[in-house]
């Protein structure tokens, strides 16, 4: 992402916010679709993921996750769901599940 980032500034200039937002959207989706996350959507302040059962997410990984995350919870059906708290704006939440699916990534 900061790759294309970069080298569409070079380009054509300075990289708008909603291009920056659509860049990193995309790669929320294919982090998404390696984890076998069939779903992600956000309804008020939250964010509900639903996983394929054939996940790639580890159980041990998952449970940390919601342990360590405030008001975080994991459904029987297979779905976490996740608080946004102070993260309003398309960029906040953005990172805010980057950084949560980079929590659930495999290690190596």
């Amino acid at each position: 992402r900061e790759r294309a980032e970069k080298e569409l500034e070079d380009r054509f200039g300075t990289v708008l916010e909603a291009l920056r937002s659509l860049l990193a959207y995309s790669a929320i989706k294919t982090a998404a679709e390696q984890l076998g996350i069939e779903a992600i959507d956000r309804r008020h302040n939250v964010l509900s993921i639903k996983f394929h059962r054939g996940t790639r997410v580890d159980p041990a990984r998952l449970m940390h996750l919601v342990s360590k995350t405030p008001g975080a919870q994991f459904s029987p059906a297979g779905v976490l769901l996740l608080p946004l708290n102070s993260q309003t704006s398309a960029r906040e939440i953005l990172a805010f599940l980057d950084a949560r699916l980079e929590q659930m990534r495999p290690p190596g």
